[in-house]
C-alpha cells in the first residue's frame, strides 16, 4: 500500500468510527501480491476486501482509465456512495485515477485534500 492509499484509509477508518459509514471496502487491482496489501488494510479495519487479479503491469498496460473504468463497476455493483483514493499512485505517478472515475460516475470530486469531514451528507 504506497503511502497516499494508507491516508485514503485511515480516513475511511475515521469516517467509520465516527459512524459516518457502515462499512468500508478496499480494492487492488494487481499480481497476487496485492492480497498483502489487502491483508494489511483488514488488519487496520477495512470490512471488506476487493481484487481484482491481473498480471498487467499497472504502470505500464493497465493505463488510469482502465482502472477507473473497472473501479466504476464495483462501485455501481457495491451500491458505493463514497470513494476515497490516495491522491496518485507511485508507479506511473499520473494522478489521473480519481479524477476519470469521478468523471465517469458523474460525481463531484475533491483532490488532494489535507482534511475532510462529513457535515449535512456532504464531505467537505
Amino acid at each position: 500500500m504506497n503511502p497516499f492509499c494508507e491516508v485514503a484509509v485511515e480516513q475511511a477508518i475515521r469516517f467509520k468510527e465516527a459512524k459516518i459509514s457502515s462499512e468500508i471496502i478496499c480494492l487492488s487491482i494487481g499480481p497476487m501480491g496485492c492480497q498483502d496489501t489487502l491483508r494489511t488494510a483488514l488488519a487496520l479495519g477495512i470490512d471488506k476486501a476487493i481484487h481484482i487479479k491481473t498480471d498487467m503491469r499497472i504502470d505500464q498496460s493497465l493505463q488510469p482509465l482502465s482502472v477507473a473504468s473497472i473501479i466504476k463497476k464495483i462501485v455501481v455493483k457495491e451500491k458505493i456512495d463514497l470513494v476515497l483514493m490516495g491522491k496518485q499512485s507511485i508507479d506511473g505517478d499520473n494522478a489521473q485515477t480519481g479524477p476519470m472515475l469521478a468523471g465517469l460516475l458523474s460525481w463531484a470530486q475533491g483532490t488532494s485534500a489535507s482534511s475532510t469531514e462529513y457535515k449535512s451528507d456532504q464531505v467537505i
